[in-house]
């Protein structure tokens, strides 16, 4: 049976296990690439082939202007329609409210609701049958043209003004459907079209990313609330709080430490990297032998400025009455490559690689590291969110895979730390200097050159779908050596986004630049030009950060 589903795009992930669940079908469902001519034809051409049509019914989907279509044209041609609830929080359409639906509303691990999903597209098949597969039509293409004209033959000028509009709203997937259009048109020479709708998908991923986040918990809150699964509900929450400990509006955790489940433990293991032996006193302070870092960082600091530098001083100190214990610290071993000045920036060294997990790891390990207040000085809201905040696990294990899951704030903590580690100016690149390694001489697109190769960096076009080791593509190495700049992870970079500031609350910060897009994105958001802005306590399993070193 040929079967049509319409969703919302952030609902791509339920569309697949339903896509998945009926594959004994011919199941169609718009992937939403938003690249090529004539993509509303072909959702035509597939509306006018299928025999069922599938509604998956979220908020998003009932107030999706291209669902609400695509449903109003499955009706006017007298498809068979199954509404599917995926979300408790959906407000019915009024024509929807009389039609029996099946409920996903609870997961697809509520056996009962998939028993009848199945069954209901059983019956319809059976339907088909005993009517020979042939349901009577009062529709063609051109007909659907018609029904849709109010949508798809809008003016440019409106479908540029209404795309805009819901991007401003959040209404990102009503935007592409819009911009869409707009783009096909080919009215507008000057608009920048690629980066429009980028920057729509770029809105669309995250709410795509926030919703799945939230129906991973509802799930395992679901388990938990049921004594019989509390245990196991408990155990997966655990796993869940390693990629997203601050998501817990329902208070999980208070109910899983009544079942005493111990919380996560590492299970990285940090071999030597290059190693500064230390003398620790009993109470955990450097002894005498060494000197003390001890000076402040001036409230409000620019670590631009100070490149992440504490500066020594010599302290008088009394010697511990007890034996100091030696203790090991290890310090990062960063392999730098020389990036020449060209008016714009000067010279500097910047970091061959992101930083990995290794070596990040080595600064949450340090007893003078991550738990020590003197990083986060130099921002009010730096030092607010570190006192309520721990570092996350990294998504993706392996010592060197490139660290994520790593606020601005902690990449900018990290220069700090290892800057006086080192006795050097470290710190976060600017966009310019970025660009700079990236770029080289002759202003490359992609840091090898200006044409895309998928073999060359790590980006949705390689279908890996997770970081890779920083050492995995030798061929995409900038013109200075520097590798890893396209795909893989997206890149904190020090600016803040054009015209903005950090307000006086921690809620006002002012969004910060990451370039170099992630294996997660395509390879539109991988060249050197392309920016992005986000708040600067956002974190995911996409975005980590390499340094730089500067010169004197």
């Amino acid at each position: 049976m040929r079967i049509f589903v319409s969703y919302a795009r952030v609902d791509k992930p339920v569309c697949h296990q339903v896509a998945q669940l009926l594959n004994i079908h011919e199941v169609w469902f718009d992937q939403r690439l938003y690249a090529g001519q004539n993509w509303w034809r072909e959702i035509l051409d597939r509306l006018n082939w299928c025999q069922v049509f599938i509604y998956l019914l979220s908020p998003e989907s009932v107030a999706s202007t291209y669902c609400r279509r695509e449903f109003q044209i499955a009706v006017a041609s007298n498809k068979a329609i199954l509404p599917v609830l995926i979300d408790d929080k959906t407000p019915l359409p009024e024509e929807l409210r009389e039609v029996q639906y099946a409920d996903l509303s609870k997961g697809l691990n509520d056996t009962s609701a998939v028993s009848s999903l199945l069954n209901s597209v059983y019956m319809m098949e059976k339907k088909l049958a005993s009517e020979n597969g042939h349901v009577e039509t009062n529709f063609d293409v051109n007909q659907v043209e018609q029904i849709t004209s109010p949508v798809i033959n809008n003016n440019p000028d409106s479908l540029v003004a209404r795309g805009v509009e819901s991007m401003e709203k959040g209404k990102f997937d009503e935007a592409l459907f819009l911009l869409k259009q707009a783009k096909e048109k080919e009215t507008f020479r000057y608009v920048p079209w690629d980066e429009l709708i980028a920057a729509a998908e770029d809105g669309l991923e995250r709410q795509m990313q926030q919703k799945a986040v939230a129906r991973e918990y509802n799930t395992i809150a679901e388990l938990i609330s049921r004594k019989v699964t509390r245990k196991i509900g408990c155990q997966a929450f655990q796993a869940f709080r390693r990629e997203h400990p601050d998501y817990d509006p329902r208070n999980l955790n208070r109910q899983c430490t009544a079942e005493q489940i111990s919380p996560p433990q590492s299970t990285l293991v940090i071999p030597p990297l290059e190693e500064k032996t230390l003398e620790m006193d009993t109470n955990g302070n450097e002894n005498v032998v060494q000197r003390e870092l001890l000076q402040e960082i001036p409230q409000g600091g620019d670590p631009r400025q100070s490149g992440g530098v504490v500066r020594d001083v010599d302290v008088v100190k009394t010697p511990p009455k007890t034996q100091p214990q030696r203790q090991r610290v290890f310090i990062p071993k960063i392999d730098w490559k020389f990036i020449p000045g060209d008016g714009t920036v000067q010279d500097f060294e910047m970091a061959t690689y992101p930083i990995t997990n290794l070596q990040f790891e080595a600064f949450i390990r340090d007893p003078l590291g991550y738990r020590n207040m003197r990083w986060w000085q130099w921002s009010s809201h730096a030092r607010i969110w570190r006192q309520s905040h721990r570092p996350r696990y990294p998504r993706f294990k392996g010592d060197n895979r490139p660290r994520e899951n790593v606020t601005w704030y902690e990449a900018v903590a990290f220069c700090y730390w290892l800057g006086a580690r080192l006795g050097q100016r470290i710190a976060l690149p600017t966009q310019a200097q970025w660009r700079r390694a990236a770029m080289g001489d002759d202003g490359y697109i992609y840091p090898w050159g200006n044409t895309f190769d998928r073999e060359y960096c790590n980006s949705r076009e390689s279908r890996i779908h997770a970081t890779t080791d920083v050492t995995r593509y030798p061929n995409g190495t900038s013109p200075f050596g520097v590798l890893d700049m396209a795909g893989n992870i997206w890149e904190w970079c020090v600016d803040p986004a054009p015209g903005q500031r950090d307000g006086a609350h921690p809620n006002e910060a002012a969004q910060r630049a990451v370039l170099g897009g992630s294996f997660f994105t395509n390879h539109r958001k991988c060249r050197s030009t392309y920016d992005f802005y986000i708040i600067p306590n956002y974190y995911y399993g996409t975005i980590g950060f390499r340094v730089i070193r500067l010169l004197d």
